[in-house]
């Protein structure tokens, strides 16, 4: 059985997509601090990559771990980018793997990738191209991979 492979398998990725913010809002600010997990995981991506404020990896671990006491299961998704990357904590497969299993086991589709990936390399896992291969096709039916069709194919 042939692995699933993408352009995206090169790079984990976290789940929420913050690319748009280009000032850290009021609204994101105030909604986190009131305890809202969404807007706390929002507001650590946004630390995290530099959106619409300084990269800041404390405030991002900060942020993570309270909407990880309320189970916002992207934001494990998000910590395990983290140790797998090194972003504010000391780097570490297997943490990372953990995370991106939580995450996963609650439906998290790019948690189903990054851990493909860990199972893929080896990394934090023992290495398992079956187990990768599974997740790579539990995050393609979750539509994360188009397919792309060749002009033969089409035919």
């Amino acid at each position: 059985m042939a692995i699933l492979m993408s352009k995206a398998v090169g790079q984990l990725v976290p789940a929420i997509q913050v690319s748009s913010v280009t000032d850290i809002s009021e609204e994101i600010t105030s909604k986190a601090n009131q305890g809202i997990p969404f807007y706390q995981a929002t507001l650590a991506k946004c630390y995290l990559y530099g959106r619409g404020t300084a990269k800041n990896y404390d405030e991002t671990i900060k942020w993570l771990k309270k909407a990880i006491d309320q189970n916002h299961w992207g934001a494990y998704n998000t910590l395990g980018f983290c140790y797998y990357y090194g972003y504010g904590v000391k780097q570490d497969y297997a943490k990372a793997a953990k995370n991106f299993q939580i995450a996963a086991d609650h439906g998290e589709e790019w948690a189903c990738l990054n851990l493909a990936v860990c199972y893929l390399r080896g990394n934090g896992v023992t290495q398992n191209t079956d187990k990768a291969n599974e997740l790579f096709y539990m995050a393609e039916k979750k539509g994360l991979f188009r397919k792309e069709i060749s002009e033969d194919q089409k035919k």
